[in-house]
């Protein structure tokens, strides 16, 4: 009887153990998911629209376009700072 005992005791302890593990690792992902939307993006609205656009597109396009309008943002970032 003392053996199912103590083996009793060690599952109930390792139970508590990963259900403490869970209870942590769920409030850390309530903490990032409430970091991620209290921080909006300021042009959060147009690039919506964007996705919802580049949706429609083959992948290889959107990546291409992608770059075209990191360099072109680049570019005018650039020009503000060397006026």
């Amino acid at each position: 009887m003392q053996m199912t005992s103590k083996k009793s005791r060690d599952c109930d302890k390792e139970t508590t153990t990963i259900a403490k593990s869970i209870s942590d690792l769920v409030e850390l992902r309530k903490q990032s998911v409430n970091n991620q939307t209290t921080k909006q993006l300021k042009y959060e609205c147009m690039l919506a629209n964007l996705d919802r656009m580049l949706s429609k597109l083959p992948e290889e396009v959107v990546e291409d376009l992608n770059m075209k309008f990191t360099n072109m943002a680049y570019e005018e970032v650039k020009k503000i700072q060397d006026l």
